[in-house]
């Protein structure tokens, strides 16, 4: 009897104590500064990564003129509020980091329900009746191979679309598109290639390229950034009319990257902001 009362005391003192660990260790991780989700990665009003110490170097300083979050994931997200207008829709964003491996390509979700009418408008379902999205790239943010590129550019009445040639061969884009050159000779993004509909054996993809020896012609939805500093300020504007909207009323965007992890110096993102822009 004796025995089974000390053996109950102990039960008593493990769960008290045990109890009072847990308490413990909720207290600590309330105290611990809190990061960006590091799961599903979002590009938000989030807490400045900051240098632990007042800048020093010029660099430092040009670091933390900018608020902005360390990328660590290949999928980083934003969201905005969504107007009825989005033809004309904004997007833009500063970042910097190691360029020389990184790829960028901006995204949004887009409702494949959308259907056009007689009169051009776009009608995009309301978020209880559209059931259909995708993940539809828009744009090339920054690649390796064009950040430094000086050949010849060309520009499109085409939205979004840049040639660059070795030498000046085809004075417009729409004569290089109706009589493509070959294929070990011409690079592609996977935006513009599917925008053409371009078969495989038609064009080299670019995001394979780790030079571009043989390469006389590049079509790509890239746009040169403009430097500021040590950062990129990214700003273009995009037919968003079929973007899904969500029961929030908020369209969503993404940056889709590569070779972003563990680089040095780290890719730094700013906060997107989103703007759209009536005609009149």
């Amino acid at each position: 009897m004796k025995r089974s009362k000390q053996s109950e005391l102990q039960k008593q003192k493990i769960i008290v104590y045990g109890g009072g660990a847990i308490l413990i260790l909720i207290m600590i991780g309330s105290w611990l500064p809190r990061s960006c989700p590091i799961v599903r990665q979002i590009i938000a009003p989030c807490p400045v990564s900051r240098i632990a110490n007042t800048p020093e170097t010029s660099v430092e300083r040009d670091i933390a003129r900018i608020a902005h979050q360390v990328v660590d994931r290949d999928l980083v997200e934003f969201s905005a509020k969504a107007q009825e207008y989005r033809k004309t829709t904004e997007i833009r964003f500063s970042f910097r980091g190691d360029l020389s491996k990184s790829i960028a390509y901006l995204a949004a979700k887009v409702s494949t329900d959308a259907v056009s009418e007689p009169n051009g408008k776009t009608v995009t379902p309301t978020p209880s009746t559209s059931t259909k999205t995708a993940i539809e790239r828009l744009a090339l943010v920054t690649h390796p191979l064009l950040t430094e590129l000086d050949w010849a550019r060309f520009t499109s009445t085409q939205p979004n679309v840049s040639m660059y040639q070795r030498t000046e061969q085809f004075e417009t884009i729409d004569q290089l598109q109706q009589s493509l050159p070959p294929a070990k000779e011409l690079a592609v993004d996977s935006i513009i290639a599917k925008r053409w509909n371009l078969d495989y054996r038609q064009y080299t993809p670019l995001d394979e390229l780790v030079s571009l020896d043989g390469i006389k012609f590049v079509v790509t939805s890239y746009t040169p950034n403009t430097p500021d500093g040590g950062w990129l300020q990214y700003r273009q504007t995009f037919n968003l009319q079929n973007a899904y909207i969500t029961k929030e009323g908020m369209i969503e965007g993404m940056l889709i990257l590569s070779n972003v992890q563990n680089t040095n110096p780290a890719f730094l993102i700013s906060s997107v902001g989103v703007d759209y822009r009536s005609l009149k």
